[in-house]
């Protein structure tokens, strides 16, 4: 694909993580309205984003750029609707008052997994291509869930200040 042809892709894959993203709240809306709790609403959301988003390693074996694009796409779709659950989550666990901190932890904690993973995604794409770079970032997302599971809060917390 050249490099135009990818440029104009490039509109298409934001609208489809617009379109994720608000399908992703609009998920969980529909569980909690039909009486699940909101945290076990937004991880099964996020189960199934975390699902969607090992599409990824199947990139590579795309048999060509079209198909590459729709696993990408899909990925991508996946990713928008698990990540506004994610972090619409301490919201759930702490309330209005302390989710702000819990949040921008998460956020600062991406801020720093992009200094140094990004140099390093630079380098290996650099000496073996984009194909074991969407295999190790497939799984991530799943260890995330597994993560959420072990850990999941039971009842409300109780906030000291």
């Amino acid at each position: 694909m050249t490099t135009q042809g990818a440029n104009r892709l490039a509109p298409v894959l934001q609208a489809i993580s617009l379109v994720g993203s608000f399908l992703g709240g609009w998920a969980s809306m529909r569980l909690i309205k039909k009486g699940w709790e909101p945290m076990a609403a937004r991880r099964r959301v996020y189960l199934f984003g975390a699902i969607g988003m090992m599409l990824s390693a199947v990139v590579p074996l795309a048999p060509n750029a079209g198909w590459a694009v729709v696993f990408i796409s899909l990925s991508y779709f996946a990713s928008s609707a698990a990540s506004v659950n994610l972090y619409t989550m301490p919201l759930d666990a702490y309330g209005g008052s302390s989710a702000a901190f819990a949040v921008s932890l998460l956020t600062s904690g991406y801020g720093l997994l992009q200094l140094f993973a990004s140099p390093l995604i630079g380098w290996v794409a650099d000496r073996h291509g984009f194909a074991p770079i969407c295999v190790a970032i497939a799984f991530p997302p799943m260890l995330a869930y597994l993560i959420l599971e072990m850990t999941k809060l039971r009842g409300t917390p109780t906030i000291r200040s």
